[in-house]
């Protein structure tokens, strides 16, 4: 990208333009040299990339690194976090020996917090807790397991549902997924621990989205959506 796309200014526009004056100020990007500036040119980026509106992009957050330990490219490697030195492959390594999600948002979410291993005391102990929580109920625990084991990437289908890309397969695995969020929300209500509970009360369950879908699809739908038809 050329340098004008990176102008502060120019920057502050588009993010304004796209996520609205008051979720950008509310984001503190702006305060922070050079920031607004990578967050707004990465948007534009996208939107001459993508060639359509990037709706489905409606937050935009600022995290610090000091929330997380730093750790350089030779710690991660001798330490075998991700990839094992042996041939750079998940087997071997740390997230492949604690690897048991369900599904493939919760694989990438326990990769980010390996990667960017908390330094704050009490989130750390408010997630210590919320494990502790899951690892003592058995029951729980296995409910859980088997409500998430049947929940498809719903990130990924997201994305191409707004993209215009979803076929009639995804939308079906889509609402496949939906279908069990009724029963992750029932089971949440039971958990005492803080950040189970702030997760339960933030719990959205799409009913809105879920109807339509279940008005929208047959029984057997086809390969292709027809959803630029």
């Amino acid at each position: 990208m050329e340098d004008r796309f990176y102008d502060s200014l120019e920057a502050e526009r588009v993010l304004c333009t796209h996520f609205g004056e008051s979720k950008v100020q509310a984001s503190g990007c702006l305060k922070v040299e050079h920031l607004a500036g990578a967050a707004g040119a990465l948007i534009q980026y996208l939107s001459a990339t993508q060639r359509r509106k990037l709706e489905h992009i409606s937050e935009i957050i600022t995290y610090k690194t000091v929330s997380f330990l730093v750790l350089d490219s030779i710690a991660r490697r001798n330490l075998e976090i991700t990839k094992s030195l042996r041939d750079g492959s998940k087997q071997g390594s740390l997230l492949w020996v604690l690897d048991a999600t369900k599904t493939a948002m919760g694989g990438r979410m326990l990769k980010t917090w390996l990667d960017q291993p908390l330094v704050e005391l009490d989130e750390i102990n408010r997630r210590l807790d919320a494990v502790e929580e899951l690892n003592n109920s058995v029951m729980l625990r296995e409910e859980m397991s088997n409500a998430l084991n049947k929940i498809y990437d719903l990130e990924r289908l997201a994305a191409r549902a707004v993209y215009g890309s979803a076929n009639g397969r995804d939308l079906s695995a889509l609402l496949c997924s939906m279908e069990k969020l009724p029963q992750l929300h029932q089971i949440l209500e039971d958990c005492s621990s803080p950040l189970l509970k702030d997760i339960c009360s933030q719990f959205d369950q799409l009913e809105d989205l879920r109807e339509l879908l279940k008005a929208s699809i047959s029984e057997s739908p086809p390969y292709l959506s027809g959803m630029g038809a």
